[in-house]
Formats: structure tokens, C-alpha cells, sequence
């Protein structure tokens, strides 16, 4: 009868909505999810992958082939091992006024600019330029401190 064959009809219909529906649960569910670093970590470490990154242009994740390629090795070295690597020594080594000058200065760098910071030191060079500016006393941290610590 009619009502019979449109009964299983609406089953039907009722089933594929069902199922379509768990699908895109589960698919705004995995979206969701991979927005989570301990998720994205998680991936990659069941699948094995090597991501890299690159530190003159601030990108992550790329890919071996991407990150070769715009690698600039010197600045990379200096940025990796060098600036770590004093950024250490004065942070933990040295007292708080360097410590705290050491921050002023890389937020100066980062909200300023480098051009901003290297026309200030251009600046320096011409003699009236450099009696107008007024002198900062800066806390230094002497070798001598940094060995006593060591």
C-alpha cells in the first residue's frame, strides 16, 4: 500500500539525514580540534612528519622543501644559537636591571622596527646628533660578573 512504501521512504530519508549528520559531527569535530596544539602535536607524532621553521620571516610548520629554501644560514645560526644563547647568559646571569633593559630593548625592536633602530644608531655617528640625545645610564654586565656567576 501507500502508506506502507512511504513509511520506508521516510525511514530512509530519516536514516541518510542520521548518517550524514554523525559525518558532519564528525568532521566539525575534528576541524575543532586540530585548531588545539596538543592535537596538532599529537598528529604529527603518529605520523612521523619533520616540521620546520624559519626565523627571518617568523614562519612555522612548513616543510623541509619549504623551509630550504628561504633559509638565509647565517642569520639563521645567529638567531638560533647566538641570541639564545646570550639571551641566557643575561637573563639568568645578570642582575634585574639588565635583564629588564634587555626586554625594553627587544620590545623596542619588535614594535619599532629594525630600520627604526638602525637609523638611531646612523644617527649616532654625527657628532651633533649624538650631544643632543640625552645619555642613558645602562646597567652593564661585566665578564668578570658573568664568571664569578659561572
Amino acid at each position: 500500500t501507500k502508506e506502507g512504501d512511504s513509511n520506508g521512504l521516510t525511514t530512509f530519508i530519516g536514516i541518510v539525514v542520521m548518517v550524514t549528520n554523525l559525518i558532519n559531527s564528525g568532521i566539525m569535530g575534528y576541524f575543532t580540534m586540530i585548531g588545539f596544539p596538543y592535537f596538532q602535536l599529537t598528529l604529527k607524532n603518529i605520523s612521523g612528519r619533520f616540521t620546520f621553521s624559519n626565523t627571518c620571516n617568523n614562519r612555522k610548520g612548513l616543510s623541509a622543501i619549504q623551509a630550504l629554501k628561504s633559509w638565509d644560514i647565517s642569520k639563521e645560526v645567529k638567531h638560533r644559537v647566538w641570541q639564545a644563547f646570550w639571551n641566557g647568559i643575561l637573563l639568568q646571569k645578570c642582575g634585574d636591571d639588565v635583564c629588564e633593559r634587555l626586554i625594553t630593548l627587544q620590545k623596542a625592536t619588535v614594535d619599532s622596527g629594525l630600520e627604526q633602530i638602525e637609523n638611531h644608531w646612523s644617527g649616532e655617528r654625527i657628532p651633533q646628533v649624538a650631544n643632543n640625545r640625552p645619555v642613558l645610564a645602562i646597567p652593564v654586565c661585566t665578564s668578570s660578573a658573568i664568571n664569578k656567576t659561572l
